[in-house]
């Protein structure tokens, strides 16, 4: 067996890894853009137009994923978010109700995370199961599943801290500061937080001592070597 692999190699595993879990079917674009474009109509032109622009925007960002063959599923997802927002907005005749399916979207995450913690299946398991497609017994293993369970609590309280950063924005913040929080909130802090999942969740999975995934699959008995990717 080898040691435990060096930082130029957890570097290039972790940006590898970004590649596939951030771009580029993650497109900037959706939480940048119409939310952008949204509160600049309506500071120029009132909610109405703003509605419109923000969901043209919405479709020229999702026509502009097809083009690049993103994934179907991502552009659509992106758009629906749009829409969602924009009638969010009209409905309660503010602008600001923009943000309002963000903070009910996030609250329930981190209620969802909290939950699938406490039952033994957690968050960041699902999330790499679903991007990865490793076997999720293998995630279910004593010696695998505590991994996924602690870096599972620091999105819950991602999740907690995204949600009263922008309900806070929207109730005593100005336009302005309200759109600064949305972005920021979005992949912005997002990032540093799937790179320490990554790297503290590795370095968790080499401390348990389970298996690798390949090693889990075909049985192989201890001893065995040590994760890539988490």
């Amino acid at each position: 067996m080898t040691d435990a692999p060096s930082e130029i190699s957890l570097r290039r595993e972790i940006v590898a890894d970004l590649r596939s879990l951030l771009g580029p079917d993650r497109a900037i674009g959706d939480s940048v853009l119409p939310p952008a474009a949204f509160f600049a109509a309506n500071a120029a032109v009132g909610l109405g137009w703003a509605a419109v622009v923000g969901i043209v925007i919405g479709v020229a960002v999702a026509v502009w994923r097809v083009v690049r063959r993103h994934r179907l599923a991502a552009a659509v997802y992106g758009l629906l978010a749009v829409v969602v927002s924009v009638v969010s907005a009209l409905r309660t005749d503010r602008a600001a109700g923009y943000v309002l399916p963000t903070i009910v979207i996030t609250l329930a995450l981190a209620v969802a995370t909290a939950v699938s913690i406490v039952v033994r299946r957690p968050m960041t398991a699902w999330v790499s199961w679903f991007v990865r497609g490793w076997p999720r017994s293998w995630y279910w293993r004593h010696d695998v599943r505590p991994a996924y369970a602690h870096t599972s609590w620091y999105w819950f309280a991602f999740y907690l801290v995204r949600t009263a950063a922008v309900w806070f924005a929207y109730r005593y913040a100005s336009l302005g500061v309200l759109l600064v929080v949305r972005v920021l909130v979005s992949w912005p802090t997002m990032l540093p937080l799937v790179i320490v999942t990554y790297v503290r969740g590795n370095r968790l999975l080499h401390r348990l001592g389970g298996p690798t995934v390949v090693e889990h699959v075909s049985r192989t008995p201890p001893p065995w070597g040590r994760q890539r990717g988490f």
